[in-house]
């Protein structure tokens, strides 16, 4: 009781109480504590006030004195002595590690030209400059990891020797150690591998197309390692030892030794915590009580950073495991009662009651985590108990192999090499059933629509009536109506989505622009690039399977700038793509585009077909949509390089121009006639030296979407805003980093929205 409360009492001031409010109501509450030490009140209230105020007075104290030694630096620019705590990662620009620079912990960026070989252990001098996390990106999200500041190297890194108590650092050193044995020992599945014994993605997040089919089906939780694995480990252990207390005994270590390896994430610390409770109940031949022991972990956690409370993965963790306690075996009971008969065949019942305790488990975890991947992501996978099904025993198998061969490969190479090949034949089939499962359409669905919104209230309130009503049969009756009603919203979104003559939606891709154009069964995409966190690619195939649509007839590129064009690859590799329209790039010799080798390489595997456009302007009509593509009006510059969008609808115009500056938008409007638009998409991300008071009047927008992300260039400039807010009429503007994804619709009727 007093661990849940006071695990409670963090989350609520976490997200709702002011920290003064945290103060004055802990110390209320622990004044209730004392008062009912000495009159008659029940003792789990008692205990529930105590976790209370405990949890709300060490939030406070935590935000005042937790992030002191991190607030010393933000701001500064100093010279320190730091530790490396971990194995440098690869960023776009150079390296990244993380040091402890006195008291704090900190995300150490290191450009290529200064960088040092470094490794865990090392005592380094360093010049950087500190900002604290939370200001940088505006959020806590690296305070709920634990990591209050972010480090820029202004120099390259001394290496002073190795820091005192270097036994710390074995766990990441034998990280390294495994991560490298992988590598030399499964090839092209390395990187699966690796994120599921080390817990490093580094290199399965470079294979974007994978990474995200994973959490379109929602198997990315079980290649992330978390509680699951130390489950395996635990289950490796026993199965060796027998199910006795000399198991146990090898098991805490290994537990232990195995969180410290994957950096104590929330998801492993909460795992392992209940692992070792499970031990020392073996050990002292105790009852183990598997919620007091969740609870623990949960307190343990945020005692020690009550910031972990707005994590993701610890809230997904601690939920899937909380309904797998409440829900699982009541699912497991009730699907092992309707398939008596199947279960009680042999062999097959054996791989029967296998399938039923993976789909009770799976469904299980769900119950909570549905509704926080729907908060969290704005997105649910659909697809996942059948993912689940199908390869959720393969992952369990490839952990058991990969850590066997990895260990193997630290004494003899070709030994690991050989045990690795039954683990790359799995890795090789769990592939193969991702990439099955999340090209079907819906596999994965937006949270945004109004439809799935009541579609999640529904099941609920069916999974309520389900558990509070007497009688039987209610699973079967739950789980038909959720199809049901599953079928009927998807058939309202798909109206809803495909019913206008025109579909106009820019995506939040962060810093950059993709724009998605659909028109009764024709789709086109302008751009495809931004600063996300998931490639523009991806997040524009997943946007078109939440239509319905699984090809894109034009993919138009207004030039090869990362964050125009740096999801065009991965969004040929996800879907198919007819035609692709790009700048000759021979305009300029002497300008090399990093992007249109990989782009031109990939569209040749992917039997696209490559137009690209020089000296005359391409129109067409397609799907009741007229397209007037204007080529590049300047060859001096990288922005002006760029191809111009005028698409028309009946009486609707619109109008993209790329990253174009003001005197290009003069020579566009020499070259064609431009008329009145409804919609123009700013250029160049709202900067000041596009979308012209010039262009403003010629086209008189009534919306104007300006497709920017969180960024250090002022976008958009408060000049483009003037200039818009200036305009007669003044259009609506729309920026993707308030509203998200921002869609305008047109019919022939006339009707905007």
């Amino acid at each position: 009781m007093t661990a849940g409360s006071f695990s409670a009492a963090i989350f609520l001031a976490q997200y709702l109480l002011p920290a003064a409010v945290q103060l004055w109501a802990g110390a209320a509450l622990l004044f209730a504590f004392a008062a009912s030490i000495f009159i008659k009140r029940p003792r789990a209230l008692r205990f529930a006030a105590l976790g209370l105020a405990a949890g709300l007075i060490w939030n406070y104290a935590y935000g005042l004195f937790g992030l002191r030694a991190a607030r010393a630096l933000d701001g500064t620019t100093q010279t320190v002595t730091a530790k490396v705590l971990s194995y440098p990662e690869d960023t776009d620009y150079g390296k990244s590690v993380l040091i402890r620079a006195g008291k704090a912990k900190c995300r150490l960026y290191i450009y290529n030209d200064d960088y040092a070989e470094l490794e865990a252990g090392d005592e380094i001098s360093i010049k950087a400059s500190f900002t604290l996390t939370g200001e940088k990106t505006g959020g806590d999200y690296y305070y709920s990891l634990g990591i209050p500041l972010f480090g820029y190297a202004r120099e390259k890194p001394s290496v002073l020797g190795k820091a005192p108590f270097s036994v710390l650092y074995i766990p990441a050193k034998a990280g390294k150690l495994l991560g490298d044995s992988i590598d030399a020992s499964f090839g092209s599945a390395a990187p699966f591998i690796k994120a599921l014994v080390t817990g490093d993605r580094s290199d399965l997040k470079k294979d974007g197309y994978a990474y995200s089919l994973m959490s379109v089906t929602g198997i990315a939780h079980c290649v992330a390692v978390s509680g699951m694995h130390v489950s395996f480990l635990a289950g490796l252990v026993y199965f060796l030892l027998g199910k006795k207390r000399p198991a146990a005994v090898v098991c805490i270590p290994a537990v232990l030794f195995f969180m410290a390896m994957t950096g104590f994430s929330a998801s492993v610390t909460r795992a392992g915590v209940m692992q070792l409770a499970v031990c020392a109940a073996s050990l002292t031949r105790r009852e183990y009580d598997a919620k007091t022991a969740l609870f623990l972990s949960l307190l343990l956690l945020l005692a020690l950073n009550p910031y972990s409370a707005q994590n993701a993965g610890l809230q997904l963790s601690f939920g899937a495991t909380l309904g797998i306690l409440l829900f699982g075996e009541r699912l497991r009971a009730a699907m092992s009662e309707r398939l008596a008969g199947m279960l009680s065949l042999k062999p097959a019942g054996r791989l029967a009651r296998g399938l039923v305790s993976t789909l009770s488990v799976s469904l299980g975890a769900l119950v909570f985590t549905l509704p926080l991947t729907a908060l969290i992501f704005g997105r649910v996978s659909v697809i996942a108990p059948l993912t689940n099904l199908l390869a959720l025993w393969a992952v369990s198998i490839c952990f058991v192999l990969g850590l066997i061969a990895a260990l193997a490969g630290l004494i003899w190479l070709p030994l690991a090499s050989a045990l690795a090949l039954p683990a790359i034949l799995l890795v090789k089939y769990i592939y193969f059933i991702i990439g099955l499962l999340g090209r079907i359409p819906f596999a994965s669905v937006y949270t945004e629509s109004v439809y799935i919104s009541f579609w999640l209230a529904l099941v609920y309130v069916l999974l309520a009536a389900a558990v509070l009503l007497p009688g039987r049969g209610k699973g079967s009756a739950f789980a038909a109506a959720a199809a049901a009603s599953f079928a009927v919203v998807l058939a309202f979104e798909l109206h809803e989505a495909n019913s206008a003559d025109l579909r106009v939606t820019a995506l939040d891709v962060g810093q950059g622009q993709c724009v998605v154009i659909t028109a009764k069964g024709y789709t086109a995409v302008v751009d495809c690039g931004g600063s996300a966190s998931r490639s523009a690619g991806d997040i524009a195939a997943e946007y078109l399977s939440s239509l319905g649509r699984t090809r894109v007839d034009s993919l138009i590129l207004t030039h090869y700038h990362r964050d125009h064009a740096g999801g065009a690859a991965e969004l040929m590799r996800r879907v198919k793509v007819a035609r692709l329209i790009a700048p000759d790039t021979g305009l300029n010799p002497d300008i090399a585009w990093e992007l249109e080798p990989e782009i031109e390489s990939q569209a040749a595997r992917s039997g696209v077909k490559l137009l690209s456009l020089g000296g005359d302007i391409c129109s067409f009509e397609e799907g009741g949509v007229k397209f007037t593509l204007v080529p590049p009006l300047d060859y001096a510059d990288e922005n002006e390089i760029g191809v111009c969008v005028l698409f028309s609808c009946g009486s609707f115009d619109g109008l993209i121009t790329g990253d174009v500056g003001s005197e290009t938008e003069l020579r566009l409007m020499e070259r064609i006639s431009m008329p009145d638009v409804e919609l123009l998409v700013a250029g160049h991300h709202g900067s000041a030296e596009s979308t012209s008071a010039a262009l403003l009047e010629a086209l008189r927008p009534e919306c104007v979407l300006i497709s920017v992300g969180r960024n250090s260039y002022g976008q958009p400039s408060e000049k483009v805003l003037a200039r818009l807010a200036a305009c007669s009429p003044v259009p609506r503007v729309c920026r993707t980093d308030e509203m998200g994804d921002i869609t305008v619709t047109y019919d022939m009727d006339g009707e905007k929205r």
